[in-house]
């Protein structure tokens, strides 16, 4: 009777999820939507060239990166049997030369604007920070009787329109009060290296301290059957960790570098149209304003 208790509660568990997450995210999404353009107008200023909240959000991407190399050489450690030397060699070095970047962009800022687009940018990026941990752990973390195929559905789908929104609209409402595309785009690739960045070091993480949550995995050993099994195939820790591995990549330089900056791209350009239209009306106003006395 207790089985069967357990297996009812379970169906109704899978059954629900979905629906619930959808309806929450939606919820989400409007309060974000409404919230988030005063939350990026105010930050910049209380925001100082120089002040100790930029020089703590530079040196926390720093670490991260090089956090992220060590994790990356010690996969190819733990599983040398999947590893090459060129992608020994190339993958830590790029998250190196991105501290690089990090460190010389943030070290020669030359207004306070510029300040304001990068302080806008990376608390846009801890919002879609946290949207990309949820993900992360829900697919990976939570018990695969919850974590259906289709829940991962709903939840990645979800995931990533409101990381999107999140981006694209922070850089509208950054370029509307700036008046500079610039600003858009700064905002994009700020929010873009912030999220990826942590996307990708929980990824990491996943596979050099919870491998074993991959493993368990119903879907990942599906896909290995029919992937790679075989008697020249690697092991199945060694798929998923590569796999893993390969993904977190992509989640910082194409999910989060490439689309954060195409996505602020848009949403400058959205913002400065914006702010053309709103001071030709009211210039407008003004005009009529003049007329009428």
């Amino acid at each position: 009777m207790s089985e069967t208790r357990h297996k009812v509660s379970c169906s109704q568990v899978r059954s629900v999820l979905p629906q619930l997450f959808t309806m929450l995210s939606a919820r989400f999404g409007r309060l974000l939507f409404c919230f988030l353009p005063v939350l990026i107008s105010r930050a910049p200023g209380i925001v100082l060239p120089g002040s100790t909240r930029f020089r703590t959000a530079k040196w926390l991407l720093l670490s991260g990166s090089v956090a992220s190399a060590v994790l990356m050489v010690s996969i190819f450690i733990l599983y040398p049997e999947g590893s090459s030397i060129l992608a020994f060699l190339l993958a830590p070095a790029s998250l190196l030369a991105l501290a690089g970047v990090v460190t010389w962009t943030g070290s020669s800022v030359e207004s306070p604007r510029q300040i304001g687009d990068r302080i806008v940018g990376l608390t846009a990026g801890l919002a879609c920070s946290f949207i990309w941990l949820f993900e992360i752990g829900f697919n990976n973390l939570v018990s695969p009787r919850v974590s259906t195929a289709a829940a991962r559905s709903v939840v990645d789908n979800t995931s990533w329109a409101l990381v999107a929104l999140v981006m694209i609209v922070s850089a509208a409402v950054r370029a509307v009060r700036t008046g500079a595309i610039d600003s858009g785009v700064g905002v994009g690739f700020w929010s873009g290296i912030s999220s990826g960045l942590a996307a990708c070091l929980a990824g990491l993480l996943l596979v050099t301290a919870g491998m074993h949550y991959l493993l368990r995995d119903p879907l990942n050993v599906e896909e290995y059957t029919a992937r790679a099994s075989g008697a020249d195939g690697p092991s199945l820790a060694t798929y998923l960790a590569y796999q893993s591995f390969k993904g977190a990549l992509l989640h910082l330089f194409v999910v989060g570098v490439g689309m954060g900056t195409i996505l602020g791209c848009g949403g400058g350009a959205i913002g400065c149209l914006l702010a053309f239209l709103r001071d030709r009306i009211v210039r407008r106003r003004s005009t009529q304003g003049r007329a009428i006395r």
